[in-house]
């Protein structure tokens, strides 16, 4: 890698974290839009619910979220 593309490289990096950082101090996070196996099975095993359900009320909080 040329020392210009690491620059480059290294920049979009420290923006990437600063902009998790902000979220970050704001309260926020990042989730995926679907929820996986794993995120299903916790939920599922929380609420006693099957994972169909839980998919559902997860993706209605995302939609709700402000």
């Amino acid at each position: 890698m040329q020392d210009d593309e690491v620059m480059s490289h290294s920049a979009a990096l420290e923006a990437a974290l600063e902009a998790v950082a902000t979220l970050d101090s704001l309260g926020l996070t990042v989730v995926p839009w679907t929820p996986s196996p794993v995120m299903l099975q916790a939920g599922a095993a929380v609420c006693g619910l099957p994972q169909e359900v839980v998919a559902r009320v997860y993706r209605a909080m995302l939609e709700q979220a402000e």
